[in-house]
C-alpha cells in the first residue's frame, strides 16, 4: 500500500472510522476509479480493442481474485504502463475528499452543538435529507 493511501487510511481512523467503514470506503473508491476508467474507455480504446476487452471481460467473477484481475485488466487497457499509478492517484483522491467532507461535516456538527446560528440554519434546512442524518448517526 503506497503512503499517500495508508496517510488517509490513518487520519481517517483519527477521525472515528473503524476498519470496516474503512474497508467499505476502499470498495467505493474502487468503483468510482473503476467508473473514471470506464469513462475513459471510449477515448483510449479503438472499436477491436473495445471488442477483445469485452470477449476478456465475459468470464463471471466468482472470487475477490477474478474482481481484482478484471479490474487491472480495464485500467491496463485504458491507461497502459500508468494502470498501476492510475488506479492509486484515483482511490487516494476518493480518500482525501471522503476526509474533508467529514472534517466539513464533523465542524459543522460541532458548531451546531455550539449553538452557532448559521450552523443551526444549515442543518435545520437540510434536516429531511437522507444524507445528512446518515453522517449526523455516524458523528454521534
Amino acid at each position: 500500500m503506497n503512503t499517500d493511501l495508508q496517510q488517509s487510511i490513518d487520519e481517517l481512523k483519527s477521525l472515528g472510522f473503524e476498519n470496516d467503514k474503512i474497508n467499505q470506503l476502499l470498495d467505493l473508491a474502487a468503483e468510482e476509479a473503476l467508473d473514471v476508467a470506464l469513462n475513459e474507455i471510449d477515448e483510449k480504446l479503438n472499436d477491436q480493442e473495445l471488442e477483445e476487452l469485452s470477449k476478456q471481460l465475459e468470464k463471471p467473477i466468482q472470487t475477490k481474485e477474478d474482481a481484482k484481475e478484471k479490474l487491472d485488466l480495464i485500467f491496463i487497457k485504458v491507461y497502459g504502463e500508468n494502470a498501476e499509478n492510475k488506479k492509486l492517484e484515483l482511490i487516494n483522491k476518493y480518500m482525501r475528499e471522503t476526509i474533508e467532507i467529514t472534517k466539513k461535516s464533523k465542524d459543522l456538527f460541532d458548531r451546531y452543538q455550539q449553538g452557532d446560528p448559521t450552523a443551526v440554519a444549515t442543518i435545520q434546512s437540510n434536516m429531511g435529507d437522507p444524507d445528512v442524518q446518515s453522517i449526523k448517526d455516524h458523528i454521534e
